[in-house]
């Protein structure tokens, strides 16, 4: 547990990711620039338990290796929890709950 409120742009700039566990935060807002060098090396986001009002799809758009996303335990509307078409091919495991 950090209480890390925001992921800023860049914030994971010149590391190879493949596991990324942020649960138990504050997180609130994501840039959309925030996971920009993982999109070929991330493979699993764990954003569980944050401060989350919607899905950061903007951030994850680039994730083209995801496999697993996990968000639940946030405060996630219903609107805006379907994939967005033709992204996340490899995504085989999406959890979103406690919506």
């Amino acid at each position: 547990k950090n209480y890390i409120e925001l992921l800023p742009a860049s914030a994971f700039h010149s590391m190879n990711i493949f596991r990324l566990t942020l649960g138990h935060n504050r997180i609130h807002k994501v840039d959309p620039a925030a996971f920009l060098t993982l999109d070929s090396t991330l493979k699993y986001l764990n954003l569980e338990n944050n401060r989350l009002t919607g899905i950061p799809w903007p951030s994850l758009r680039n994730l083209t290796s995801l496999i697993h996303l996990y968000l639940g335990s946030n405060s996630i509307q219903e609107q805006g929890l379907e994939l967005p078409e033709g992204k996340f091919n490899l995504l085989r495991h999406y959890a979103v709950y406690g919506v």
